[in-house]
């Protein structure tokens, strides 16, 4: 079975965009990666730090290693972290916002 993993900071929408998810994709299994700390830390810091994209990265490596062949960023407060984690990864890396920003 493929897996996708989805990266979260918050658990807000945990349960939606997982159905929506198994929804669309029957045949994969989505794999979540929360860390409410993450939002939290950008909020304090009025801005996306260091730390911050440290962590996104490394999350991204797990869920790599973990066997996913595709990875959704879930928050937008978080999205240029994602460009980071890409350079590291073999897997795509898509950003819940991108599309929206294309357009």
């Amino acid at each position: 079975m493929k897996k996708m993993a989805i990266i979260h900071t918050s658990a807000v929408s945990l349960q939606d965009l997982t159905t929506l998810c198994q929804e669309i994709m029957l045949e994969v299994e989505i794999i979540n990666i929360i860390d409410d700390s993450l939002l939290n830390d950008v909020m304090k810091a009025g801005h996306l730090t260091e730390a911050v994209t440290s962590r996104i990265v490394r999350y991204a490596l797990m869920a790599q290693e973990m066997g996913c062949g595709a990875i959704l960023n879930q928050c937008s407060s978080v999205s240029e972290a994602v460009d980071a984690a890409r350079s590291c990864l073999r897997i795509p890396y898509f950003k819940i916002d991108e599309p929206m920003a294309k357009q």
